[in-house]
């Protein structure tokens, strides 16, 4: 197994709450899933900054930039993070860790993706 990349994002949170009032923004970057997803939670907007530098670090990791929208990030019934690369060739020969966090003002991501 080689490592093809890492990546890492943090996100302050009252400058992306800016971003997400813009609705367009939302539907750019987040899949209905991701929408539903952290919208369920009791404190959305930490869920969705989560995600976004989980995609920011997932390009950062692959070395190419690609759509918001070709990666989902979800969560497992435990809660554990993973990261779905929907149909794109950048991503066919990857297989990608994520582990991601939330505090007050702040959410962070690391990704590490291997090749297959």
């Amino acid at each position: 197994m080689s490592v093809l990349g890492v990546g890492v994002d943090i996100v302050f949170l009252p400058d992306f709450a800016k971003a997400m009032k813009k609705q367009e923004f939302m539907k750019r970057v987040f899949s209905a899933k991701e929408i539903r997803l952290c919208k369920s939670k009791a404190f959305p907007l930490q869920h969705f900054a989560a995600r976004f530098a989980a995609k920011e670090a997932a390009f950062k990791a692959l070395g190419k930039p690609v759509s918001y929208l070709n990666i989902e990030i979800t969560a497992s019934a435990s809660g554990k993070p993973s990261i779905a690369f929907l149909p794109f060739k950048q991503a066919s020969n990857a297989s990608c860790q994520i582990s991601m966090a939330h505090v007050k003002d702040y959410a962070l991501a690391f990704v590490i993706c291997t090749k297959r």
